[in-house]
């Protein structure tokens, strides 16, 4: 074999081993409620979404409740406001407590799914990328779009036995602005903040509460400015919080005055209930279930140890089950919102069947690019390497 022959079949090798190298690294790289609300400026509002889970203790006959409202408006304060019998006892709640709860029962399993891609690097550098003007782009209407704002300032208060006078100067006090929110001019004398002009229907439901000197929660919540101009439907929660007081039998705290009338805001209204008994519980409102059985998407036993590593805060718990408890879930959507002048009850059900989410599974896509190059590289030094033994052979 002459020495040019060797090399242009040398030559061919190397360019089907660059190829081959530069497949084998683009495989490797790609492995990879409740409560009344009072809101500034007598702003409306809808009550959206209302996550509690309850623990009674019958020993103790005492109940501890984590609370995590939500309401619907457009304005940059409100108060979240709730009567209990007698003395409570207020503590924090861990944020992610509601989100652990979920997980623990339908848990997130990730399928990777690989999806085979054939890739031109030039290409990819030099085709041009859509631009998408922003005047293009389709402007949503009210409730087709919830916005999570952020809650930049938040506080929360108790008023043991308070009178009327009181509930209505606490309740001032919480919406009513900071002076640095009020423009200050010095040529004019500061003006005094306009009060709270409580609906009738909202003291109407206060009052059997302020007769029985009920201890108020009152929270208070300052948002980031809307942007009405969006036409969004903007929605906004309070951190969880944690309350315990003592009743004779469990109860569901959800009594509240109704929304002010206003028709541009959607009337659904989601009801997230978890209740931690020591059997399946049922929830009764004014002698009917008040949630359908169909709602129920989970009931079973949770071990203690689940409840102490998996759902509740790691540090400081919000509770602690004596031992295995039984976990009842309501997931429940309400198309017109009813009031609530008592709080539904919690007994025994009639039934004691388990029921199970299905865990959620989420296929991912995992692309794996074929550099084109690499694969014309291959290809022309397997040619080239043909070539060269057709020649040898003549």
């Amino acid at each position: 074999m002459s020495v040019i022959g060797l090399i242009w079949r040398l030559s061919g090798a190397v360019v089907f081993g660059l190829g081959l190298l530069w497949l084998g690294t683009s495989f490797w790289a790609g492995d990879v409620c409740a409560g009344g609300v009072v809101t500034r400026d007598d702003l409306p509002f809808n009550y959206a979404e209302d996550r509690l889970l309850i623990y009674y203790d019958p020993a103790t006959k005492r109940e501890t409740v984590i609370f995590e409202p939500a309401i619907r408006f457009q304005g940059e304060a409100f108060a979240w406001v709730m009567p209990f019998p007698g003395d409570i006892q207020l503590a924090a709640a861990g944020p992610q407590i509601f989100l652990r709860l979920s997980e623990y029962l339908a848990p997130t399993i990730i399928e990777t799914k690989p999806r085979w891609k054939l890739t031109f690097w030039a290409w990819e550098w030099l085709k041009p990328k859509p631009v998408v003007k922003p005047k293009g782009l389709p402007k949503p209407q009210p409730g087709q779009v919830v916005v999570a704002r952020r809650v930049v300032e938040a506080g929360i208060e108790t008023f043991p036995r308070a009178t009327k006078e009181e509930f209505i100067r606490a309740i001032q006090k919480a919406v009513a602005r900071d002076l640095e929110e009020v423009p200050f001019d010095p040529t004019k004398p500061p003006k005094p903040e306009k009060p709270v002009q409580l609906t009738e229907a909202f003291l109407a439901w206060a009052k059997p509460h302020l007769e029985q000197k009920a201890t108020w929660v009152i929270v208070t919540a300052r948002t980031d400015a809307p942007d009405i101009s969006l036409g969004y439907d903007e929605q906004a929660s309070v951190q969880p919080f944690v309350v315990s007081f003592t009743t004779d039998r469990p109860v569901v705290p959800l009594v509240c005055p109704p929304p002010p009338p206003d028709g541009n805001r959607p009337q659904h209204r989601n009801f997230k209930v978890f209740i931690v008994s020591n059997e399946r519980k049922e929830v009764h409102a004014d002698g009917a279930v008040l949630f359908d059985p169909a709602a129920v998407p989970f009931a079973d036993r949770v071990p203690a140890a689940d409840w102490a590593k998996r759902i509740l805060a790691p540090t400081q718990p919000e509770f602690q089950p004596a031992g295995d408890t039984f976990l009842t879930v309501y997931f429940h959507t309400e198309r017109t919102q009813r009031v609530f002048q008592t709080n539904p009850v919690i007994v025994p059900a009639t039934t004691q069947a388990t029921v199970r989410p299905p865990a959620n599974v989420v296929v991912q896509e995992q692309p794996v690019i074929i550099p084109g190059e690499a694969l014309l590289l291959m290809l022309g030094g397997g040619l080239l390497y043909w070539r060269q033994r057709q020649r040898e052979r003549q």
